[in-house]
């Protein structure tokens, strides 16, 4: 009857008019049954005030802190761009480790969901960069760092340590590089900027498909399973 009351928002006396039979039954049992109903009702509605008024400080400390932590997301970018060494992938999680804010004492890593933390959920999207940018950087980089000018392609790729066919098209996109001229990120973003690429950059082919390597990769013979499937899976086309 405590649950049925809290459903409809109704107190004890109500529960007569629409549990009447219930109610006679249990007061029958337990003659009090009513004084303890709205005792309880009383302790929940207490109880449902407090989570309220929790809920919107939350809110309020929410609001506050999400135009700090988009800040510092966005203060942490450009020093993570900036930083004169053999770029890595700037990913959602190092923007978020770099930010280091302490909210409701966890000073773990908190996502930034887009209901919760909406200005950080957007400034970590805008921030983070793609695929292709993450390989321009990483491909400039190794290209003026050669000793030789003369460094084939395909070592040029191992030395950067990224996928073949992504690196071959990148490495045609800056044929005008003049190569082992010294690694400076600052030159890498002057380039970048010259050209027009930013973080969120596609690449020089868009409309190209590329096999994934990893989990997501798929077969592109017969020879291990399905074409365009998983390794090891039924090919029942055979």
């Amino acid at each position: 009857m405590i649950e049925a009351a809290q459903r409809y928002n109704c107190d004890a006396q109500k529960l007569w008019k629409y549990n009447f039979g219930v109610m006679k039954k249990l007061v029958k049992k337990l003659p009090n049954a009513c004084d303890i109903i709205d005792a309880r009702l009383k302790i929940e509605n207490k109880k449902k005030q407090k989570n309220l008024i929790e809920i919107s400080k939350r809110k309020v400390r929410d609001e506050q802190f999400d135009e700090q932590w988009a800040k510092a997301v966005k203060t942490s970018a450009k020093k993570l761009y900036e930083e004169n060494h053999r770029p890595i992938r700037v990913t959602k999680n190092q923007l978020l480790r770099a930010s280091k804010l302490d909210i409701d004492g966890k000073k773990g890593i908190i996502w930034p969901t887009k209901e919760r933390f909406p200005i950080t959920h957007r400034a970590t999207l805008e921030c983070m960069e793609s695929t292709w940018h993450f390989y321009a950087r990483r491909i400039l980089w190794t290209l003026l760092s050669l000793h030789d000018i003369n460094t084939s392609d395909y070592v040029t790729i191992i030395f950067s340590g990224l996928e073949v066919h992504k690196s071959k098209e990148i490495i045609k996109y800056f044929l005008d590089i003049p190569r082992g001229s010294g690694a400076s990120i600052e030159i890498i973003n002057s380039l970048l900027l010259a050209r027009g690429i930013k973080n969120d950059w596609a690449g020089p082919c868009p409309d190209r498909e590329f096999y994934k390597a990893g989990r997501a990769y798929r077969l592109r013979t017969s020879r291990r399973g399905p074409i365009g499937g998983k390794a090891g899976e039924p090919n029942f086309s055979q």
